[in-house]
């Protein structure tokens, strides 16, 4: 790569799926009742246009999206190992994604910034700069934040919130105008590049 600022971009978790038709139903329940809309392909294309710019290179971490936690740190090993090829990296993450970035803080010193979008995390102290930006009204990820919580004895870690209001856990991908809060009249895009 050259001498431009690398971004890599770690999906979530894959949405849930199944051929069955009754536990497909049970599935699609379970996204409303947590005002989730699941899209099943992986938006590659998507995030490299939300975040490019002409001073950095941005690069897709594609891993399975399975949500098991020997895969999750598997997935975390191999982000470590990656970066430790690439050089010193910020990582934006969306949701089970931000479980990866920080648990790869254990294998690498390369990560330099996260910056999490509603993100699905365990509490953990970390020394880099974390910006975790979330929606109030994102009630899939304020609740497994609050399960993983429970799990740690860490408790609060050292962030910078962002609080967006009225979004769904699907709609962090979308390039929209924000309409109130502290960064009203900004595009999903900038708000991004603001904290890179």
């Amino acid at each position: 790569m050259d001498n431009k600022e690398t971004i890599i971009i770690i999906e979530g978790a894959s949405y849930l799926k199944s051929e069955v038709k009754w536990v497909q139903r049970l599935i699609i329940l379970f996204y409303k009742i947590f005002n989730v809309v699941p899209f099943y392909a992986r938006e590659e294309e998507k995030w490299i246009k939300l975040i490019h710019n002409d001073h950095c290179n941005v690069v897709y971490f594609e891993w399975s999206g399975e949500i098991w936690p020997h895969v999750i740190n598997k997935t975390a090993r191999e982000l470590a190992k990656f970066l430790n090829d690439v050089g010193p990296v910020k990582v934006i993450s969306t949701s089970l994604g931000t479980q990866i970035s920080l648990k790869a803080l254990r294998y690498t010193k390369n990560i330099t910034k996260i910056i999490s979008l509603s993100g699905v995390y365990t509490p953990v102290p970390v020394s880099i700069p974390f910006v975790d930006i979330y929606s109030a009204s994102d009630r899939f990820a304020n609740f497994f934040r609050g399960i993983l919580k429970l799990t740690t004895i860490h408790g609060r870690i050292k962030r910078r919130e962002v609080i967006l209001h009225n979004l769904r856990h699907d709609q962090f991908r979308d390039n929209f105008e924000f309409t109130d809060g502290e960064f009203k009249g900004f595009t999903m895009s900038e708000l991004l590049n603001h904290f890179l």
